[in-house]
């Protein structure tokens, strides 16, 4: 199985959240061979974020402005493109719902990596699996 892992920067890399990528990397192996790793920033990443995804294997978009639209055109493109059989996303934000929806609609496995702080309910009633980050 392929996995394409996509990760909302802004929405999970921050002071509040302690989130360990190399746990979730590992624990994405669960469920195949990654050959996405993507992670998507704001112009208000500090080099040593940038340095350190890089560090750990991810690509690193810095995007202007919002990430959410361009993680979710590289993820659609991942799901519609035929190079993912699995879809997951370390998010607790609701924009993404649609990408879900239409992911699961082509026989994608859909996982949601959050936090149970501002996570989204409906993310995690569309999701067919969603992992709580302690």
């Amino acid at each position: 199985m392929r996995v394409g892992l996509f990760i909302d920067g802004p929405n999970m890399m921050r002071k509040d959240v302690h989130v360990n990528i190399k746990n979730i990397l590992e624990q994405c192996k669960q469920f195949g061979n990654l050959t996405i790793k993507k992670i998507y920033l704001n112009k208000h990443a500090t080099e040593g974020l940038i340095y350190a995804m890089k560090k750990e294997g991810l690509e690193v978009i810095t995007c202007e402005f919002d990430v959410d639209i361009p993680l979710a055109i590289d993820a659609s493109e991942a799901v519609f493109g035929d190079k993912i059989d699995v879809l997951v996303l370390l998010t607790r934000d609701t924009d993404y719902l649609p990408l879900l929806v239409k992911s699961k609609k082509r026989g994608i496995l859909t996982v949601v990596f959050g936090i149970g702080m501002g996570f989204s309910v409906a993310l995690k009633h569309t999701a067919d699996k969603v992992i709580f980050i302690k």
